[in-house]
């Protein structure tokens, strides 16, 4: 029973760990020079360059949705699950 409950905790921590680096990740590529240095060094025409971009925004907005998604859905659940542990509590009480 011990061990179940440390599973679900690592579980927890770890997707919360995964959201909170996601969001680093979002803010480290959202305030350097990465994105424009790769853009600098793609050959070739025009599109390239815009190519490049769409790449880069298509990632770095993912990391951006991933890590929110990961925290909020997380949140969800656990508060989702404190309610009806109350409400059964209360229920046979």
């Amino acid at each position: 029973m011990k061990s179940n409950r440390n599973e679900r905790v690592l579980k927890i921590v770890g997707f919360y760990f995964f959201g909170l680096v996601c969001l680093v990740s979002f803010y480290w590529l959202d305030n350097s020079d990465f994105i424009a240095e790769e853009v600098k060094q793609s050959k070739g025409g025009g599109y390239n360059g815009f190519r490049a971009f769409l790449v880069s925004g298509l990632i770095k907005y993912g990391f951006l949705v991933a890590g929110i998604c990961s925290i909020v859905i997380m949140s969800l659940i656990l508060i989702q699950k404190r309610i009806s542990e109350n409400h059964l509590k209360n229920k046979f009480d």
